[in-house]
């Protein structure tokens, strides 16, 4: 090749060299529960964004670093996950991906303000899906983006994580069933900086009790169990012995009833715990009457 030659295929191929990425970090999936992604081989910051591919759909998903233990890190997914397959590679927002049309990155979401009902991953889900249709419903129904911004940060929505003002941090959830389950540890493990979590726990006897236990066990540390009123209620001895099955090694306290155990759990709480109360609408309610 002459020196001419040499000199040209240099200067065709400068822009694309320079375009090329110098590293590219990734991962790949490890294991999926509903919006929650496990990711392995790409550690990320709480906040932090990614995207990851789902081949089978032939789309990207965005996704959110909500925690990360030993070399795992956990994403919560903005978008539902079907198709996804184990395997499937992550990479932090902002990374060239190589297209057939060259390298190209993800701009990721714009944020929007949002109030304390819209804390959970879920809730901000819903409220994504009524800002969709909205958008749809325009030319028909108008709303002003000011009106959504308002509906946003006032919206109350009880029960559903929320997260009461003072201290100890108080947070009332329904989940019944393990779907919903799924979505409170993963919110739970987005609030960091907690000594220790403490539980008030019930559900009703029709319910799948022991799969919620079993999704939430490992991000207690004390539970206080009573029970509700009514014919389905489930009686305090079951709570325990479900517990224990469940693989709650930590004996539980038992309460007369959902007052009796949030008094106890503010006196055992220290500034620096939060007190989470879940299992039923029922339980929610109960609560909701002794802590306001």
């Amino acid at each position: 090749m002459s020196q001419a030659d040499l000199q040209h295929f240099v200067d065709s191929h400068r822009a694309k060299l320079a375009n090329l990425p110098l590293s590219v970090r990734e991962g790949r999936v490890k294991r999926v529960s509903g919006l929650l992604v496990e990711v392995e081989g790409l550690p990320l910051s709480i906040g932090a964004q990614a995207c990851v591919e789902n081949s089978r759909q032939g789309n990207w998903v965005d996704a959110e670093c909500i925690g990360f233990e030993r070399d795992t890190t956990y994403l919560m997914a903005f978008d539902q996950m079907a198709g996804l397959s184990p395997g499937a590679v992550v990479y932090p927002l902002l990374t060239p991906q190589r297209r057939a049309q060259g390298y190209q990155m993800r701009q990721g979401i714009a944020s929007v303000p949002i109030g304390p009902a819209l804390l959970g991953r879920v809730q901000l889900a819903n409220a994504s899906a009524c800002i969709a249709a909205l958008d749809a419903l325009r030319s028909r129904l108008p709303v002003s983006a000011e009106n959504v911004r308002t509906g946003l940060l006032q919206v109350s929505n009880p029960g559903r994580f929320q997260v009461m003002a003072g201290r100890p941090t108080v947070i009332l959830d329904v989940a019944h069933n393990p779907h919903a389950a799924k979505a409170l540890v993963a919110n739970l493990i987005q609030m960091t900086g907690y000594d220790r979590t403490i539980a008030i726990f019930s559900m009703l006897n029709d319910k799948n009790i022991s799969s919620v236990v079993q999704i939430v066990r490992g991000h207690i540390d004390q539970w206080l169990v009573a029970p509700l009123e009514g014919v389905r209620a489930t009686p305090t001895a079951d709570l325990v012995r479900i517990l224990a099955e469940g693989g709650v090694v930590e004996p539980p306290i038992c309460c007369v009833n959902i007052h009796d155990a949030c008094d106890r759990a503010y006196q055992i709480a220290g500034e620096n715990d939060r007190i989470l109360i879940f299992g039923s609408f029922l339980t929610v309610a109960a609560a909701m009457n002794a802590v306001q």
